[in-house]
């Protein structure tokens, strides 16, 4: 979905009512910054003190001390303590302490960090305070090295990374975890779940329950740092006692570190900003807001029109439970609900073609689902902000010759809107003013910075976009800029990892005075000159609660809370959790070890249990052939499909298809991406756009996932949400919104099926292929030169590729006859390191050209290169947009 200013992406927050929100999520958080409130970002300098090894020398305060006393003694602890009270600098004296100690074990720290950006930041900090003696490092999923994670260990001794790094490594069975001693877990609270700490420290769980006395004598050291550990929905001071248990549980820790003996010194060194609320209106006579909800009464017309013909008793129970208010997230989740049950309808004939009205009742679901967003944003940013979210959002369906006459009609009711609201005197927001006037108030003294935090991406250019169009000089100088995650592209108002710490550095100069940050900003940006926060009708949980006004660092700060009522009594409602949360963690600070060790043994001993039931079932539907026959369709024309059987797994992740004539028939069209993503060994291309022909002569155009390059080879990764799944000759149409809720087991990609894949490149790329009369892209922005332009060059790389991997497939052919397989010799600036040996064999095959320039041979050994072990992966393809 696209967004305001051209932003794509705008989601629906924590209650996930969009259900276009892709994969890539926004919530990349940063943690708690590097440096605590009494400290300027610049360390370096002659006036600072420096240690006998060249390092400045790390004086903590008494409370930052009490809190390393539990990781000095060597036991796993969490150290939980405010925002600005310098965790990164207590982590880095146990850091310092631990690499001192000598107990003939090599030491070797891992500092996890959960984004990109924040990795860099804790990187730099670290290594001003380590001594020149030891070795320090950052990788990430760009990083070349992040898949011989064992080459880098053996050179350094302290790696800062994202979780995903270490586990996939360890899943490769390339690295052991023992191979560290100790292990920091930045924003610990985030081990739950399925988030990546958690996925890791399973496997840390596994080792100590079934390892044996070697394995566990030989696991590292556990740290977690923490402001808000959270307690998700617990609702009493006993239930999120066992939340946090929990959360203790899952990093295998008996101790929470809290300042206890030098809490006046904590209060005196930490600022805590004053907090304000100020009440913001609904807009709900405006003319435009009028037409918009006219609009959705027309579309709501259509479909009871459409649910009576498709006369599905479910989808006539849910018409009649409508919400009256069109612009609440009822509203919303009643539309999402209407796609669901659609998206469920049975196929009917046996050659399983469309079925036109559930196809219309999905789209009509999401023009009601863009306009109700609509309608909550025109209540906060301008009305050509909305107008042009909406002009975005809506571009899929206004594809000139491939849709058909029913689908034109639903486009014509926004035609219409920007018709009659063209001419429209556009009255000035009044919450807009409050805002103005919030920043214009805090903002008077030289230097003084603000954060402004938004819900969406969307609203986030708006906001910035507002700022630096605006009448009023001072706002327009305090050159507003948005700051965004990195799991987006540009088009869906992603950052890169440059332009973000660009973004960061300038906002601490003063350069960039205002941010206007998703949630990607809400834990650990270390900006301590930060002295506004403003909430603009946006609060998250308890957690974010604690965080956020944690963001005005500087003595006197201030956050404001400017909200709606439904958003103030949410606010409301994570101060109360605050406090029960604060209750629970003295709670467990006055229990005896012992009865927390029992409690921690009980429940790691189920969570792995569980983990073990399972994996147990899944190891019988995969010996079960029933089980696995089932096809996936697409959910809106259910006319493209592939079977399970053309099906495998990247990494245990990606669902990808190895089937080059379902790429080849023409029922696919890519649209590559500008700026492609590339994240660990995966590079991601851009959209594929489904062609099947719901009626004779128009074309689907639903977005079915993305293009991805994995070892030089090109696949089409499926998004879940894009595709309805069936078994055998059943009918009913399941659907999932997470791949490891699918029941059906699909095998991990083998040499094999590799080398199956490869020798079909010699046929026609025609999913590449651009047709003027069928033209599908959603990218209607772009003029039909640049389409022709991005064609031709995709055309180009395939069959540059094509070429490469029908030459690579015949040399690979003769692996299955002979021992060894004859390989170009590789020029001496382009050899991999060695150490890569444990990877996968294609990333060594295919990262070096077949022939040299001398056309001469190179000999290599095949057992040491035929090998692609499986792993986990941090980012799902899914419904790439």
């Amino acid at each position: 979905m696209a967004s305001f200013g051209g932003v794509i992406n705008l989601d629906r927050g924590e209650n996930g009512v969009n259900e276009k929100i892709t994969d890539y999520l926004e919530d990349e958080y940063f943690s708690d910054g590097e440096h605590s409130a009494d400290e300027k970002y610049e360390i370096e300098g002659p006036e600072k003190t420096m240690g006998p090894k060249g390092a400045p020398k790390l004086d903590l305060r008494d409370y930052q001390l009490e809190l390393a006393e539990n990781a000095l003694k060597g036991l796993n602890t969490i150290i939980c303590a405010p925002t600005g009270s310098g965790k990164t600098r207590v982590a880095t004296h146990i850091i310092l302490e631990h690499l001192k100690h000598t107990d003939g074990r090599k030491k070797r720290i891992a500092f996890l960090a959960r984004t990109v950006p924040l990795t860099l930041q804790q990187y730099k900090s670290l290594k001003t305070y380590l001594p020149r003696e030891y070795q320090i490092t950052y990788i990430t999923g760009q990083s070349e090295e992040s898949m011989r994670l064992k080459s880098v260990v053996k050179h350094n001794h302290v790696v800062v990374m994202t979780p995903m790094i270490l586990q996939n490594n360890i899943l490769r069975k390339a690295f052991r975890l023992s191979k560290f001693t100790l292990v920091i877990f930045d924003e610990c609270h985030h081990t739950r779940k399925d988030e990546p700490y958690n996925t890791l420290m399973f496997s840390y769980l596994k080792a100590k329950i079934r390892g044996s006395e070697e394995v566990r004598a030989n696991l590292p050291q556990i740290v977690g740092l923490t402001a808000s550990i959270g307690i998700e929905k617990a609702k009493s001071v006993d239930e999120a006692t066992e939340s946090i248990l929990n959360v203790l549980g899952n990093l295998d820790v008996i101790s929470l570190s809290t300042v206890k003996n030098n809490l006046h010194e904590l209060q005196q060194m930490v600022p805590v900003p004053e907090e304000k609320v100020i009440p913001l209106t609904q807009r709900d006579d405006d003319d435009a807001i009028k037409k918009i909800i006219h609009i959705m009464e027309e579309l709501e017309a259509h479909v009871a029109d459409h649910i009576l013909k498709v006369d599905k008793e479910n989808l006539i129970t849910l018409l009649t439970e409508k919400p009256v208010n069109k612009k609440t997230q009822d509203y919303a989740q009643w539309a999402v609900k209407l796609k669901q049950e659609a998206k469920s309808v049975p196929i009917k004939d046996p050659l399983k073609e469309t079925n036109i009205d559930v196809r219309f009742l999905i789209i009509l679901s999401e023009y009601l689902v863009t306009y109700n967003i609509a309608l909550e944003a025109h209540d906060l940013v301008e009305l050509r902000d909305v107008l042009a979210y909406l002009d975005m959002s809506l571009m899929q369906f206004n594809i000139l010759g491939s849709r058909t006459r029913q689908e034109k009609t639903f486009y014509q009711y926004f035609e219409n809107l920007k018709v009659a609201v063209a001419n429209q005197h556009s009255e000035e927001n009044p919450n807009l003013t409050v805002l103005g006037k919030t920043l214009l108030d805090n903002l008077k003294v030289e230097g003084s910075r603000c954060i402004i935090f938004v819900r969406t991406r969307a609203l986030a250019e708006a906001l910035a976009a507002w700022l630096n169009r605006s009448k009023n000089s001072f706002l327009r100088h305090l050159n507003a800029k948005i700051f965004t995650g990195i799991n987006a592209s540009v088009e869906q108002g992603g950052m890169s990892p440059k332009l973000q710490e660009d973004t960061i550095a300038s906002f601490r100069t003063g350069a960039i005075r205002v941010l206007v940050s998703t949630s990607v900003g809400e834990e650990g940006l270390d900006i301590p000159d930060c002295n506004l926060v403003i909430k603009y009708n946006h609060v998250g949980n308890e957690v974010t609660t604690v965080q956020t006004k944690g963001r005005a660092r500087k003595l006197g700060g201030v956050s404001f809370l400017l909200a709606m009522d439904h958003v103030r009594r949410r606010e409301s409602g994570n101060q109360a959790k605050a406090q029960i949360m604060e209750q629970a963690i003295k709670k467990i600070s006055a229990m005896e070890t012992r009865k927390i060790e029992q409690f921690i043994d009980e429940y790691q001993l189920r969570v792995i249990v569980e983990a073990e039931i399972e994996e147990a079932n899944k190891e019988k539907r995969k010996k079960d052939p029933q089980e696995k026959q089932f096809r996936m369709v697409c959910s809106l024309c259910r006319k493209v499909g592939i079977n399970n059987t053309q099906i495998r797994t990247i990494y245990g992740k990606h669902r990808v298809s190895i089937d080059r004539d379902f790429l080849n028939s023409g029922q696919l069209k890519q649209v590559p991406r500008r700026g492609n993503i590339i994240i660990d060994d995966i590079e991601f291309l851009g959209p594929v756009y489904c062609q099947g022909q719901p009626v004779p002569g128009k074309i689907c155009g639903h977005v079915l996932g993305t293009m991805i390059k994995y070892n030089k080879v090109t696949y089409f990764a499926m998004g879940i949400k894009k595709f309805g799944f069936y078994l055998g000759n059943d009918t009913n149409l399941k659907n999932f919104k997470q791949w490891d809720k699918v029941p059906y087991v699909i095998d991990e990609l083998s040499n094999d099926d590799t080398l199956r894949y490869l020798s079909s490149a010699s046929a026609e790329t025609s999913y590449y292929e651009s047709d003027s009369d069928t033209e599908t892209s959603s990218d209607e922005d772009y003029t039909m030169t640049q389409r022709q332009r991005e064609d031709r060059e995709v055309r180009m790389r395939q069959s540059s590729e094509d070429t490469s991997v029908k030459t690579l497939a015949n040399a690979m052919q003769l692996t299955s006859q002979a021992t060894n397989l004859a390989l170009g010799e590789l020029e001496r600036n382009q050899m991999l390191d060695p150490e890569r040996t444990g990877l996968s064999t294609y990333n060594r095959l295919f990262n070096q050209p077949l022939y040299s320039s001398s056309n001469t041979f190179k000999t290599i050994n095949i057992q040491q290169t035929m090998s692609i072990p499986s792993a986990q992966y941090s980012h799902d393809s899914s419904d790439t947009e």
